[in-house]
């Protein structure tokens, strides 16, 4: 395998693992901090819905900004067609 096949491979590993994390990070973090209101401050069941809402939004926006940063680069590593019966 060539070098630049394995850092291509590792690259892809490592973006596939991000978006991972960012998706299962917010939900987990926001019913955590709910669940935690819902004991320090005895808040009802709304907080938690809340909780759930907020995360899933995280998780959302998040994956979001991966499409629009892998559409960006796969539009500058696309080439252009070049085509010899082009008319000018």
């Amino acid at each position: 395998m060539s070098e630049k096949n394995q850092s291509n491979i590792y690259r892809n590993l490592l973006y596939l693992t991000q978006i991972g994390l960012s998706m299962a990070i917010p939900p987990i973090m926001a019913i955590w901090g709910a669940s935690w209101l819902q004991e320090r401050f005895g808040l009802g069941d709304w907080v938690m819905l809340l909780g759930i809402l907020l995360g899933i939004g995280g998780m959302i926006s998040n994956l979001v900004e991966y499409i629009r940063l892998f559409a960006r680069r796969a539009k500058k590593t696309t080439p252009e067609r070049t085509s010899f019966n082009q008319r000018w």
